[in-house]
């Protein structure tokens, strides 16, 4: 095992637990911090998803997006935010087509 990892692997019996990559102990939540992000998103109030990772067809962002349709219908103030790189170019803009189709942008 690389050294440095020893010091995050846990070994229980027949099973070895790796810890998320994330140092949560870095991030903590702020309250007035939030609203203001929100205020300024005009976010405030509205129920949101949250997607933050490599915005590639092979994560299925598109499909999360044609999902978000179905909840709009029903939560017509929810918000969907993306996060991410944008790893092909082509594949944004079908995305920007796809929600502007879907009446969502």
């Amino acid at each position: 095992m690389i050294p440095w990892l020893k010091r995050y692997v846990k070994k229980l019996g027949k099973v070895v637990v790796i810890p998320n990559a994330i140092a949560f102990d870095r991030f903590s939540f702020n309250e007035n911090e939030s609203w203001r992000i929100g205020s300024q998103l005009h976010i405030e109030e509205s129920p949101i998803i949250l997607y933050v990772g490599r915005l590639s067809p092979a994560k299925g962002v598109d499909l999360l997006v044609d999902a978000f349709s179905e909840v709009k219908m029903k939560v017509s103030d929810a918000k969907l935010i993306l996060i991410g790189y944008m790893q092909y170019s082509s594949f944004i803009e079908t995305l920007k087509e796809k929600v502007k189709s879907l009446g969502l942008g």
